[in-house]
Formats: structure tokens, sequence, C-alpha cells
């Protein structure tokens, strides 16, 4: 369980980047349950070499996961793409 901001990005330790939804709450006002070794990104730390924070990052990242296959072979496809990344 952990306290996390609207609109913060979660990696977890499958790979995902899952980002919190706004609710319009006070700051650390969301009570998740994670799994054990989430990660929240930040979005004031900035990658090592880049000019981009971890949340920035995590979005480009999310942007690039979505499948545009409409049919399971496409999504299988891009889950195993997910997986092997």
């Amino acid at each position: 369980m952990a306290y996390v901001d609207d609109g913060e990005l979660i990696n977890t330790p499958q790979g995902q980047i899952l980002e919190v939804p706004e609710k319009g709450k006070p700051t650390d006002s969301n009570l998740v349950n994670l799994p054990e070794g989430s990660r929240v990104l930040s979005d004031t730390l900035k990658v090592p070499g880049s000019k981009e924070t971890f949340a920035q990052m995590g979005k480009r990242l999310m942007s690039k996961q979505k499948t545009k296959g409409k049919d399971k072979y496409a999504e299988n496809s891009a889950m195993l793409n997910e997986m092997n990344d």
C-alpha cells in the first residue's frame, strides 16, 4: 500500500508503466495497492545523460506501447514485444 499523487507514473516489476488517474484530490491522497518492487517515476529527477525526467520518459514509453492492431494476433504480438523489451 502506498499514497501517491494524481498523475504520477508507476513502473511495476512486470515492466508496465501505469498512470494514477487525475481525481482532483490533494497531494498524496490516493491510497493504492502496488506489487512489491514497484517504483514511482520522478517528475523532478532527470535521467542521467538526458534532459528528460523519469516521468517524461515513462510517458513517452507509454505512448509506444499502444497497439494499432485490432485482432488477437496483433495484441499477442504487442504483448510479446512488451515482455521482451
